[in-house]
Order: structure tokens, then sequence, then C-alpha cells
């Protein structure tokens, strides 16, 4: 279900941002094709942060914009990891039914929420 969503989401949702912008999607994919095979295959983009942005570059893309927009994009993807991570954490600990420590019942979530956003941080 979650690759079928993800899918949809590529193929229907930047399909037709791609198209208002005037860019192929496909044609962009293939361009992009080693970066995203690698970005897919490590479960990080940061290895091919600074290919991406010299082949954006070629492709017309100002420099401005591009050192804006893939660093806040990587920084945004952290965030939300560290975000996914904690609600996991506090589900495992909800299914396993942990006590939440001395704080009372807010303590364990709030350590959690905050340890995940300082993780989250570079």
């Amino acid at each position: 279900m979650f690759t079928g969503t993800c899918i949809v989401y590529v193929i229907v949702v930047l399909g037709v941002i791609s198209r208002a912008c005037g860019v192929g999607l496909f044609p962009l994919m293939r361009y992009l094709k080693a970066e995203l095979l690698v970005a897919l295959s490590t479960c990080s983009s940061e290895a091919v942060l600074p290919q991406l942005v010299r082949k954006l570059e070629d492709l017309g893309v100002g420099k401005p914009v591009v050192g804006i927009v893939i660093p806040s994009g990587f920084s945004f993807n952290l965030d939300g990891s560290a975000v996914y991570l904690t609600m996991a954490s506090l589900f495992l600990a909800q299914a396993a039914r942990t006590t939440t420590g001395p704080v009372g019942p807010l303590g364990r979530p709030l350590t959690d929420e905050f340890t995940g956003l300082v993780r989250s941080m570079n």
C-alpha cells in the first residue's frame, strides 16, 4: 500500500507540478537517475547533494535557488525523520506498557520529543 501511494504521488502530484512548470517528469527522472538510485539505495540524500546541485545548475536553475532549496529540503527531511523516530519510540513504549517515569504522564513523550528535535539539528 505504501509503495503504491508513493508511486501515485510521484506520477500524479509531481507529474502535474512538473507539467505546469514545463518540465517532463520522466525525462527529469532519467537525467537524475544516478542520484535517485543512490539516494534510494542508501536511504539518504546526503551522498548525492553535490552532484544534484551541479546537475540542477546545469539545467539552468539559478545558483541562489539551488543553494537554498536543496539544503533546506535535506534539513526538513532530517526533521521529518526525527519526528517519525520519536513517534515510533512512543508507540513501542505504549505497546510494551512501559512506565512514563517520575515526571508524570507527559515526562516520557516530552523527553522523547526534545531528544528527537536535538538529534535532527546539524
